[in-house]
């Protein structure tokens, strides 16, 4: 499950969650980066499991969004593509 790219703190991302083994669901911010001019993704798991994919990507929503406040988010992908 994924939606579309939105965007915290001039940092752009995509929510997705994925299920292994029917154990819960892990969200994902699939963090959009920049290097040498190319786009990609890193993905920042959330190091929780949740009952259901979108309390997964809320979760994974919240943490980016805590990640970006304290600046620790530069530390932890230093390529992360923010908008100037």
């Amino acid at each position: 499950m994924n939606d579309g790219y939105r965007e915290v703190m001039g940092v752009n991302y995509r929510l997705s969650a994925t299920s292994e083994s029917g154990t819960g669901w892990v969200g994902i911010a699939n963090i959009r980066t920049k290097i040498a001019g190319e786009y990609g993704e890193h993905p920042l798991n959330t190091p929780s499991i949740h009952a259901s994919a979108d309390r997964a990507m809320d979760a994974a929503e919240e943490q980016l969004k805590l990640l970006c406040s304290s600046g620790a988010l530069r530390q932890i992908v230093p390529n992360a593509y923010y908008e100037d």
